[in-house]
């Protein structure tokens, strides 16, 4: 009976054969559960924008600074503070701060001493509106930061001080009296009095310096425009209003009010915010379905805190002023434990070798073949299947690594792929907001143009009345005549006008 152990050797190759096959296929999905592990241990918690509890945006760049929880301040979009300058810091100064203001080329920040600190640029040979001048050290209530110049008002008794350059008398032609809130613009400012009327000064063209009458609650100055809410929260703009933005809504109330370059924007009651101006950017479409605590406008965008804490921006995102810094939040809760449960799975399909042992006596009653003969042919044939048996699973281990590999440099040629792709879109996205910096100068430009044609105009006027003043004061008798002389020698007309 020499011939049984060589059909017991041969089912055992078999066998081996499949459980090969079954590692094989085992192994992929293997390989896609540790996968789906790993993707599962990766932090649930994404990067959420800051919270503040205080914002404020604006001046001609689009810049954006808000104060967080801890009463640091943090920046983001156009470096105002760095503009064309490196050796100016590009970041605000550290420590705390109770409120603040962005202006266009600078900010300014109040300390809770009362103190003011300001940082950015300060002047091209003016004077600087970043440094208070002497005597320094004032205590202060309120601070607003503008185009050239800074505003703010004493702690005590709430006058006015004014700083910077004092173009149209926006500095020195600061009213005296008591104030309760304070803004600046352009070259004029606006402040309210402590019986709510407001009063402004510096230039005056589009009317800029002549709000309306009656008592006001809060005020927000723009660029060349201006608005104000009355004490039942309607709102009142005044100035230039070439995108509709000196045009607020008749039918909406607001608890505060905000005003930019070309828009406004007012937040009603329900946390709701309402935007009017231009609408180019996008600048004066919120988002549906967000509330606000407090919102502000700067230049082409808008900015809020929402009522569930992070800041939501929204219109042009030229300089990453729409996009505010993120934060991580802490202690994100890890999911991999279960990734030590994949070797598990695999060692199972190893024990499938014992079951070759319990099988040998059924193989039995096949070995029919009697012949003595067959003895030297069939050992030579198990001894070679045996020999096979070592060889099948590095053939299919082999096929199995060339399948990853493939399939790894697949992966790793679509990544390479899509960077491609990325920084191409990154390049194109640049290209564009360059393009818009280049419209955004050539608007300024226009409008820098506009103002001082209608200086020019004013000063014309001016100019015509002093000289008509001139002339009335004059005795008229003597010098009428010879002026009117010339005329009255055309024979013709004269002729005509006997008939």
């Amino acid at each position: 009976m020499r011939f049984a152990p060589p059909k017991p050797v041969f089912y055992l190759s078999a066998t081996i054969v499949a459980a090969a096959l079954l590692l094989l296929i085992l192994l992929p999905n293997s390989d896609s559960a540790r996968a789906q592990q790993v993707a599962t241990a990766t932090p649930t918690s994404t990067p959420r924008a800051i919270t503040l509890r205080a914002i404020d945006g604006g001046g001609r760049y689009g810049s954006f600074c808000g104060i967080r929880t801890d009463n640091t301040v943090v920046c983001w979009g156009y470096p105002i503070w760095n503009r064309d300058y490196p050796d100016l810091p590009k970041i605000p100064p550290s420590g705390t701060f109770k409120s603040l203001s962005v202006g266009s080329q600078h900010a300014c920040g109040l300390r809770p001493n009362g103190n003011v600190l300001c940082w950015g640029f300060g002047g091209r040979g003016y004077q600087s509106w970043t440094t208070e001048p002497s005597p320094q050290g004032g205590v202060y209530k309120a601070v607003s930061a503008g185009y050239i110049h800074t505003c703010a008002l004493y702690a005590n008794g709430g006058s006015v001080r004014c700083w910077g350059t004092d173009d149209f008398g926006s500095v020195d032609n600061a009213p005296s009296g008591t104030f309760k809130a304070i803004g600046v613009g352009s070259n004029h400012s606006c402040g309210l009095r402590s019986d709510g009327a407001a009063v402004c000064w510096g230039y005056n063209a589009y009317n800029i310096s002549t709000p309306p009458s009656g008592t006001f609650k809060a005020i927000s100055v723009g660029y060349e425009h201006s608005c104000a809410l009355r004490a039942n929260g309607a709102a009142v703009c005044w100035g230039r209003d070439r995108y509709g933005q000196a045009s607020p809504p008749s039918n909406e109330t607001f608890t505060s009010i905000t005003v930019d370059r070309y828009h406004s924007c007012g937040l009603r009651s329900d946390g709701v915010p309402k935007c009017w101006g231009s609408s180019a950017s996008g600048a004066t479409s919120p988002p549906a379905g967000v509330t606000f605590t407090s919102i502000s406008a700067g230049n082409l965008s808008t900015c809020g805190i929402s009522s569930d804490g992070p800041v939501v921006c929204w219109g042009s995102n030229v300089s990453g002023r729409s996009t505010p810094p993120t934060a991580v939040p802490a202690t994100p809760t890890p999911t991999n434990t279960p990734a030590a449960t994949d070797t598990p799975t695999l060692t199972p399909t190893s024990t499938n070798t014992p079951t070759v042992t319990g099988t040998p006596p059924t193989a039995t009653p096949t070995a029919t073949g009697t012949p003595p003969t067959a003895t030297p042919t069939l050992t030579p044939t198990a001894t070679t299947t045996r020999a096979d048996v070592p060889t099948l699973t590095p053939t299919r281990t082999a096929t199995r690594v060339s399948s990853s590999g493939s399939a790894n440099a697949r992966i790793t040629q679509l990544e390479g792929d899509v960077g491609t792709l990325q920084n191409q879109v990154t390049t194109q996205q640049e290209q564009i907001q360059t393009q818009k910096g280049l419209i955004e100068t050539q608007q300024e430009r226009l409008d820098t143009q506009d103002g001082l044609i209608e200086s020019l105009r004013a000063l014309i006027d001016r100019l015509t009345a002093r000289l008509d003043a001139l002339a009335g004061g004059e005795s008229p008798a003597p010098t009428a005549t010879p002026t009117h002389t010339p005329t009255a020698t055309n024979t013709p007309v004269t002729a005509l006008e006997s008939t």
